[in-house]
């Protein structure tokens, strides 16, 4: 599935699974927090997964994803039958957006996960939780079409002069190179 507006255009995709396992291993946490694998036996697990992203004018750049699953206990065990199996929550979905100007990128992404249920039997509930990151970066050098050791010890060796006038406070710092 594509779609173009004006100054608009991006992607999508949409998918649904019916899935019946006969002998199904799961985690499933115990005591004190400790998951461990443990046979489910018979159970079904369906959903559908929406899929968008797209750029907007080359400075904005968005993506996100949706996915609602039903997974449901069929074994034969009557206080289990049609219990929601551990670990596996109804809604869960994922956004995220960047935006570039010029060396600098700005990104954020959020992930939402409903709660489900740390047990067989439904009894221990996990709340549902929603994560934020954000982060910042920008283009120190530009690079090169074709960089030689020389120059690529140069340009090192300008990243490290950046690096070392700061002054660490505890925080965590990186510095990466990716070479095309």
């Amino acid at each position: 599935l594509e779609w173009r507006v004006e100054g608009v255009e991006g992607e999508g995709e949409a998918s649904f699974y019916d899935r019946r396992a006969e002998d199904l291993i799961q985690f499933v946490q115990h005591s004190q927090g400790v998951s461990r694998p443990a046979n489910i036996g018979r159970a079904r697990v369906r959903g559908a997964e929406v899929t968008l992203r797209g750029p907007a004018k080359g400075v904005l750049t968005l993506k996100g994803n949706y996915t609602f699953q039903q997974a449901r206990d069929r074994s034969d065990i009557p206080h289990r039958r049609n219990k929601v199996l551990p670990n596996r929550p109804e809604h869960e979905g994922q956004g995220a957006g960047e935006v570039r100007v010029g060396r600098f990128r700005l990104a954020y992404h959020v992930a939402f996960e409903g709660g489900s249920f740390l047990d067989r039997a439904n009894l221990r509930p996990a709340p549902s939780r929603v994560i934020h990151n954000a982060g910042v970066s920008a283009t120190l050098i530009r690079p090169a079409k074709r960089t030689g050791v020389s120059r690529l010890k140069r340009d090192l060796d300008k990243i490290r002069g950046v690096l070392e006038q700061g002054r660490s406070d505890g925080r965590a710092h990186l510095a990466r190179i990716d070479a095309l």
